[in-house]
């Protein structure tokens, strides 16, 4: 699947009372300023700065009037970025291809991976919930990183299609890793344990998963929703 050529930011206005609404779109390409035209990853910080991760132009952020851009020049490890979030510090993280980095005020860290565990990317999911840095940029397991202490922990795991995509924590700071096909894993004692699978006859493929305020789990699907009740995430066959 290629990625967008081009990132549109709409701002909505509501223009009056009522249904009517006017929209506004302001086009960012490589005429505004961008590095690399392909985005394909964005989020916001408590500034609303919109940081952007894209294939060969590093990261850029806008600040609403102007595009900065950070690069190989300016310290990262690699132009090819995958993911990009934003922690409760407004420190950006990103994953890129040559391992993790964090990008503050007034600096640039880079976090080295083992190279045998990362690797041209087939799925990415990154959080940061503490202290701790979650991500999976390959088929091959989860990396966790502990901030305070600087270690990094790998946890493999063996199943054929686990690619995640999404890393998410529920109201518990309980952590869970789906990937785009038929499972969710929770990351507990050390170990990656199943909590969500489908059928193996069921065509049934995960696209995206969210807890609300009351803990509910919302699992997006290529034929619906499904949603847990107010019960932790356990397994169970659909």
């Amino acid at each position: 699947m290629r990625f967008l050529s081009y990132i549109f930011i709409a701002l909505y206005f509501i223009a009056e009372v009522g249904f009517s609404q006017s929209l506004n779109i302001k086009q960012l390409n490589l005429s505004e300023g961008l590095m690399y035209s392909e985005i394909n990853n964005l989020a916001q910080d408590s500034l609303g700065r919109i940081w952007m991760a894209s294939l060969g132009g590093g990261v850029s952020m806008y600040d609403g009037n102007s595009i900065k851009s950070f690069t190989q020049k300016n310290g990262l490890p690699s132009n090819h970025i995958y993911s990009i979030t934003v922690d409760s510090k407004n420190n950006v993280w990103a994953i890129t291809q040559a391992g993790l980095v964090k990008i503050t005020e007034d600096s640039i860290c880079n976090v080295s991976l083992d190279s045998t565990s990362t690797g041209r990317r087939t799925a990415v999911g990154l959080l940061v919930a503490n202290d701790l840095v979650y991500m999976a940029s390959t088929r091959k397991g989860i990396w966790v990183y502990n901030q305070k202490n600087n270690k990094k922990t790998f946890y493999r795991n063996d199943y054929e299609y686990f690619g995640i995509t999404k890393i998410v924590s529920d109201n518990s700071d309980n952590i869970f890793f789906m990937n785009y096909y038929d499972r969710i894993f929770q990351l507990k004692n050390n170990e990656l344990t199943i909590v969500f699978e489908k059928e193996p006859t069921s065509n049934l493929i995960l696209t995206d998963l969210e807890f609300d305020s009351e803990n509910n789990a919302w699992i997006s699907t290529v034929e619906g929703l499904i949603i847990t009740n107010n019960k932790p995430l356990q397994k169970r066959i659909n």
